[in-house]
């Protein structure tokens, strides 16, 4: 059975080419183009993953990672962090709000599928390395 991954991206050509990408790791992509459509989406069928653009307009992504790590529920979900805004400080926020891995945007697509890979391994850490862009 395939992985599920919701993709929470709000730029519509952002979240086709993530759809592309989580689909060619041989994963099961859906798609919320804000905080509120990705809680239902995720209260109806949980995926093993959840995609997270920090930066979607109508409320910080940031603020839904932290949602998602705050419901019980949720303890096994992964929790991927992409941003264009990289600084140290953006990350550590990332990961302190709950992230399992950040990607700085742009992003190699390689980084992404090893990064899909570590964290939907079966037996993969919680708070798995941080993925850097070469």
């Amino acid at each position: 059975m395939a992985r599920s991954v919701l993709i929470v991206e709000d730029q519509d050509s952002m979240a086709l080419v993530l759809e592309h990408l989580v689909r060619r790791e041989g994963c099961e992509p859906g798609v919320a183009r804000d905080c509120a459509t990705a809680l239902e989406a995720i209260a109806a069928a949980a995926p093993d993953l959840v995609l997270i653009d920090a930066d979607i307009e109508e409320r910080s992504g940031l603020d839904l990672c932290q949602r998602l790590r705050a419901d019980p529920g949720l303890v096994g979900l992964r929790v991927l962090v992409i941003s264009a805004r990289c600084a140290r400080l953006d990350v550590e926020r990332a990961f302190a709000l709950g992230a399992d891995a950040f990607l700085p945007k742009p992003f190699a697509i390689s980084d992404l599928g090893a990064t899909l890979r570590a964290l939907l391994e079966p037996d993969a850490p919680p708070q798995a390395p941080e993925a850097r862009h070469g």
